[in-house]
């Protein structure tokens, strides 16, 4: 029941969201993707407990399996053999390959209770702090599906990194404001501090670690004006 469950969604996930745009990007997203993960869990888990949930789980690596098998040969031609699952394979070998795969699933709980933060926490902060508001649709979205030559399992697998990638983005742009709101100090670990840069941009015109507190102070009512919204950090650009 799970595998025809998944196999249904998934089909019906690339035929809608190759038609309509709206279907792969959130919020619509965040609906498919439930329906592909945590909502067979969680029935699954209420029917049969957690033999039923390793049941689902199988079933879903299999639907997984199937629909690339599939997909793959319906489109064998459109890549003209080249994959990039074979280039990998050369690398380590099909099975570790494959097996690392499966092993990235496992941060999708982790994913989905930073996805929950995002639409239920971050809200109240740009409610109650003034932080910059963010269209979801604009970082949550899949569009890797129309580079050409993916098909298959490249395919499923491009999509859920963009997944994952989406998430994470948005994720670090809003931790970015919260850093530069609550504790603008630079580490004294200056090496640490240059391996933050990609991920804060800004850390460079924080406090240095021999400042004071005052210099924090002053800093913060400098660039937090009472009047002046939205409170992002140093850097942030509005959206066009």
């Amino acid at each position: 029941m799970v595998l025809v469950w998944q196999i249904s969604w998934i089909a019906l996930a690339w035929a809608f969201g190759r038609r309509f745009a709206w279907v792969a990007r959130a919020p619509m997203l965040d609906v498919l993707a439930s329906m592909l993960t945590w909502l067979p869990w969680l029935a699954a888990f209420y029917a049969r407990g957690w033999q039923g949930l390793g049941l689902c789980l199988a079933a879903q690596l299999l639907s997984l399996e199937a629909f690339s098998l599939v997909h793959g040969f319906a489109h064998r031609s459109t890549s003209g053999g080249a994959k990039i699952r074979h280039a990998l394979d050369e690398v380590v070998g099909p099975v570790r390959n494959r097996v690392g795969l499966w092993v990235t699933l496992l941060i999708l709980p982790a994913m989905w209770m930073i996805r929950l933060g995002q639409c239920t926490v971050y809200p109240l902060q740009v409610w109650g702090l003034g932080f910059p508001w963010y269209r979801h649709s604009d970082w949550v979205s899949l569009n890797r599906q129309k580079f050409q030559g993916l098909v298959g399992h490249d395919l499923i697998w491009c999509l859920y990194c963009e997944w994952v990638l989406s998430i994470y983005s948005l994720g670090a742009e809003m931790i970015r404001n919260n850093e530069s709101w609550w504790c603008p100090i630079q580490f004294h670990d200056l090496e640490k501090c240059q391996r933050c840069v990609p991920d804060f941009p800004d850390i460079a015109k924080w406090v240095p670690p021999t400042g004071s507190l005052q210099e924090v102070k002053d800093d913060l009512l400098k660039r937090y004006c009472p009047k002046k919204t939205p409170r992002a950090w140093t850097g942030y650009r509005a959206p066009r």
